[in-house]
């Protein structure tokens, strides 16, 4: 008797073991300046010796094959084509975005998103291609 019961328990324990590991989630952002609230700022942010804060910040978390995208950013007329251009290129499909103006000159970008089959990109590499394309698309409305 002793040794059926102790074979099961080993049994329950090669199943816990051979069961899937959730996968970690790979997280990247990219945040230039900290933010420091200024009574007399009316965006939030006091300006310091280098300016005010650098936009954009990004921030892209992957888990298996799905994409959360935060983006805080500059206003600039085509910031949602550009953004879901960019994304479509890298071959993934958004799932839902969300797109609101925070004041006038910037806005906050959520995204979810799905990695179509046969794409390799990490969150480095779509963090690094949205960054780029935000900033030509700063230069391009300045």
């Amino acid at each position: 008797m002793q040794l059926i019961k102790y074979i099961k328990e080993l049994q329950e324990r090669v199943k816990k073991l051979e069961a899937p590991k959730p996968k970690p989630i790979e997280s990247v952002v990219l945040v230039k300046d900290s933010c420091v609230p200024s009574e007399d700022d009316g965006l939030g942010c006091s300006s310091s010796s280098t300016g005010p804060k650098s936009l954009p910040e990004i921030e892209v978390r992957f888990l298996d094959r799905k994409i959360l995208i935060s983006i805080h950013c500059e206003s600039f007329k085509g910031l949602s084509v550009k953004v879901l251009s960019e994304l479509e290129e890298l071959n993934v499909t958004v799932i839902q975005a969300n797109f609101m103006p925070f004041s006038s000159s910037t806005s906050f970008i959520t995204l979810t998103a799905q990695i179509e089959e046969g794409s390799n990109i990490r969150a480095n590499g779509v963090l690094r291609k949205l960054n780029s394309a935000l900033h030509q698309l700063k230069r391009r409305n300045s």
